[in-house]
């Protein structure tokens, strides 16, 4: 993990709005107490939930945050995972958070990762990938490449599949950097968070915030939070409620507000994670993002 501060991820944000879809009209955001609140005043009966920073930042599960998902079960609503974790492991993920008491089924977890299969088949190209899991997308791929530190590996494939930067290092930055300005081709990214909370009031840099340094204007084909298509995945699990009866719970203006209002959803920013002691309308008057609702916490 490479650690960035608050401001520098903030600007990369706002710096790289050509990325993102279109924004909303803004909204009043109400305040509410929490997403039971939300949940009320929305008449959602579909909450999907993101994970760092609002259930967790990487160690155990914030204590309300666990009494709000229990009491979340007990309303019998739809709750969905949404994440942009890209390992493409759901059944880790669910043993991940039900280890801090967020107990959900692999089926109840939808990833932008989700999209890549269908992406593949309609690009048969020769892909290199980067990311610190290896490949668990190899299968789907004719003799791909695992791209590190040598810059050679990079300037020979047709198309660049980033999973993750958990162990992104300065080599792999000069190497992305590098082979994209000679070469421009085919960018997939399966993560496009610029950063993500962790424990102590860490922030960490992301795929987002290492795309923008290296090749903002690159040809970059987006697969999770805000972009719709993982939007439309969790829409068609439930094809019969509305999107307007779903309810997107995020720490992130750029990411889960974003994504689920441009999706016809309604929005719920909390104040841990990655917003946590920021003044919440600052941010949305910098961004232009504005949420349906907001509270202190889950």
């Amino acid at each position: 993990m490479i650690a960035i501060e608050f401001p520098t991820a903030w600007q990369t944000y706002l710096a790289a709005r050509a990325w993102y879809p279109d924004f909303p009209d803004p909204v009043t955001p109400e305040p509410v107490s929490g997403v039971l609140e939300a949940v009320e005043r929305s008449s959602a009966q579909v909450v999907l939930l993101d994970a760092y920073g609002v259930l967790h930042q990487g160690g155990p599960g914030f204590p309300w945050a666990r009494a709000a998902f229990h009491q979340l079960r007990c309303r019998n609503l739809e709750l969905l995972l949404l994440t942009n974790d890209a390992s493409g492991d759901k059944q880790a993920i669910a043993e991940r958070n039900g280890s801090r008491g967020f107990l959900v089924s692999p089926s109840e977890i939808v990833a932008g990762v989700d999209l890549l299969p269908d992406l593949l088949k309609e690009r048969p190209l020769h892909w290199g990938v980067a990311g610190s899991w290896g490949n668990p997308f190899a299968h789907l791929m004719t003799q791909p490449t695992q791209l590190g530190e040598s810059p050679n590996l990079w300037d020979r494939v047709e198309g660049i599949l980033l999973l993750d930067t958990d162990t992104w290092t300065a080599g792999l930055q000069r190497n992305l950097a590098q082979t994209m300005r000679v070469n421009p081709r085919p960018l997939v990214v399966c993560n496009p968070d610029v950063a993500c909370p962790y424990e102590g009031g860490a922030v960490s840099g992301e795929p987002g915030y290492f795309l923008y340094q290296a090749c903002p204007d690159a040809d970059i084909t987006f697969l999770g939070k805000p972009f719709p298509g993982v939007y439309d995945r969790a829409a068609a699990l439930f094809p019969h409620i509305p999107r307007s009866r779903f309810l997107a719970v995020g720490d992130s203006p750029h990411t889960d507000v974003l994504g689920a209002r441009a999706a016809g959803m309604k929005a719920l920013m909390v104040q841990t994670g990655f917003t946590a002691g920021q003044d919440p309308v600052a941010l949305f008057e910098q961004s232009g993002i504005w949420p349906d609702y907001i509270a202190p916490r889950l």
